[in-house]
Formats: C-alpha cells, sequence, structure tokens
C-alpha cells in the first residue's frame, strides 16, 4: 500500500462524506431514517471533517496558527497539549467554522455529489492551532460568509504559516 498523502487523506474524505450522504438521502426518502442513524451520520461526518483538516498534521502540518498558538509554541520550545500541566497555554487543534455547523450545511445539500461536498469543505472545514484560552473566547456560532470572523469579533489573530515559508 502506498504511503498517505494529505491529498489522498482529503480525497477519502471527501469520498466517505459523499456516500454518506447519499445514504442518509436515501433512508430519508424512503422514510426509514431513525434516530440512531441520524445520531451516527452526524457522528461519522463529525470524524470524516476532523480527518480532512489535520490531513497536513493536527498540529505541526496545520496551515494556520494563531499569534498566542505560536508564542506558546516559542515559550515552551514544543507543541503543549496538556491542560493540567499548562493551563490556557495549552494547544487545540480548532475547526474555524464550527463543524457542527458544517455538517447541517452538508445535510442541506440536495444532492451531494463530490464537487459540491468538496467545495464546501475547503471552504469551510479550515483548521487552525489555538490555545485553550483563545478556544473558550471564540463565539459557538460561525459565520458562513467569512468563516474567520468569529476569531476577529473577539481579538484572536492568526498567521498563514505556508505565508511565512514562502517569505522565509
Amino acid at each position: 500500500m502506498p504511503r498517505k498523502t494529505a491529498s489522498d487523506e482529503q480525497d477519502s474524505a471527501i469520498h466517505f462524506l459523499c456516500l454518506i450522504l447519499r445514504e442518509r438521502k436515501r433512508l430519508l426518502e424512503a422514510d426509514e431514517y431513525t434516530h440512531a442513524h441520524h445520531r451516527h451520520v452526524r457522528e461519522l461526518c463529525s470524524k470524516l471533517l476532523w480527518k480532512h483538516s489535520e490531513s497536513r498534521g493536527k498540529y505541526d502540518g496545520c496551515r494556520y496558527w494563531s499569534t498566542g498558538a505560536l508564542k506558546s509554541r516559542e515559550r515552551h520550545k514544543e507543541v503543549v497539549q496538556s491542560r493540567q500541566k499548562y493551563g490556557d497555554d495549552a494547544l487545540r487543534h480548532e475547526h474555524v467554522f464550527p463543524r457542527k455547523e458544517l455538517i447541517l450545511k452538508l445535510f442541506d445539500l440536495p444532492d451531494p455529489q463530490p464537487s459540491q461536498v468538496q467545495s464546501l469543505v475547503e471552504r469551510l472545514n479550515l483548521g487552525c492551532v489555538v490555545t485553550v484560552s483563545e478556544d473558550r473566547k471564540l463565539p459557538r456560532k460561525g459565520t458562513e460568509p467569512d468563516p474567520w470572523d468569529r476569531y476577529r469579533v473577539v481579538g484572536v489573530s492568526w498567521v498563514d504559516r505556508t505565508q511565512l515559508a514562502d517569505s522565509a
């Protein structure tokens, strides 16, 4: 089996999201969709969105980092995750647009085709490494036209690390 690539991980997540969304639609149309189906479909979609956003890495490969997260990493000389040990300075991989809301948008697609799902996921399923204290400040509701709005509202600034690498 070939080694995994970020692109393979993302393509696989999109593929399985489409399958799940189509099966959900089929079950709904056949009036066979149960509470258990709904719970399982939501959980599977959530897991696939995680896999997609972490395809390049949960922390080090993540494209976006808050300035607070960058300072935490510099202070501790590594990625620190333990809330018990590092408190508010611990890091989290956070979804810029809340997964719960993205799943509802995926459910609203009338005919989930790979290109539609991919477009929605690529636009809204962005990961950003933040500190625990920053994560706590973020509003739970997202804004689709501007997923970064909830960061701006509370003053959490971020950096696109690909631009840092390009300028180095």
